[in-house]
């Protein structure tokens, strides 16, 4: 993900923030040397769940899916806006255009994800509200702090575990309902638009022309369902670009690197 936000946004100079839910000492010498590779300027942030002690968690799913919870107060006062970038994606074009949308009124902008009513019911979020995927989030770090929306969402962690199935995503959608701003598909492109036969253009409620120029134009792919390209199993159509910023990845590490 980094390597392809880099080779998508050399243009820009890039802070990247890293919430450090248990990073190993190998992994962070690892980020460390890619951070110097790629001139990025970086910080790490050690995450306490103390305060989420008795949320949800399961095999795959560790405490650290918790961590987005927490930005408001692990980042500096002094940035009001960042972009929330999970690990299983690419980066395919510039950034930028996340930054000019105005987020004055809402807590977050992202992009929804088609959901079953059973969990809109879960979550209460009914027929007027929207679900949204929380792998790709521009998040309006002032709105976060002047409503306190960190304890927000630490009180119904704490108040309503047997409401949250998908982890923090399911909390933001139920503590964000109303106030979060929907952005174009193209933004953060999920598994669900690469199995035209299970999903087609109907799925998405959308015109089939707006599906091919959403796939075409992805900012963003993002590889949400289980068949992730890593596996040795996986048939995900867009596993190559997974293997592409890999190889790439390995050729930038084995250059001669400039003091």
């Amino acid at each position: 993900m980094l390597h392809s936000l880099y080779a998508s946004n050399q243009n820009h100079k890039i802070v990247v923030h890293i919430l450090d839910g248990g990073i190993s000492f190998k992994n962070r010498l690892k980020l460390f040397l890619l951070f110097k590779r790629l001139k990025f300027k970086f910080k790490f942030y050690k995450i306490d769940y103390s305060k989420i002690i008795n949320a949800p968690i399961s095999n795959h799913i560790s405490f650290a899916s918790y961590n987005r919870i927490f930005l408001s107060t692990a980042i500096s006062n002094r940035i009001d806006k960042i972009l929330y970038l999970d690990c299983d994606l690419i980066v395919l074009k510039d950034i930028s255009s996340f930054f000019e949308f105005n987020l004055e009124n809402y807590y977050l902008g992202a992009v929804c994800e088609i959901v079953d009513e059973e969990t809109k019911n879960r979550l209460e979020l009914g027929k007027e509200f929207h679900y949204f995927n929380a792998g790709v989030q521009i998040i309006n770090l002032k709105k976060w702090r002047d409503e306190n929306f960190e304890k927000i969402l630490i009180n119904f962690i704490n108040q309503n575990k047997e409401k949250i199935i998908s982890h923090d995503q399911d909390v933001l959608n139920f503590c964000a309902k109303g106030n979060w701003l929907i952005l174009d598909f193209k933004y953060n492109v999920t598994h669900f638009f690469y199995y035209p036969d299970k999903y087609p253009h109907i799925f998405f409620n959308i015109q089939l022309e707006e599906y091919h120029d959403i796939k075409k134009n992805a900012i963003i792919v993002h590889f949400t369902s289980q068949d992730k390209p890593w596996t040795l199993e996986s048939t995900h159509p867009k596993k190559d670009l997974y293997f592409k910023y890999l190889l790439s990845y390995y050729q930038l590490f084995f250059t001669k690197l400039k003091a």
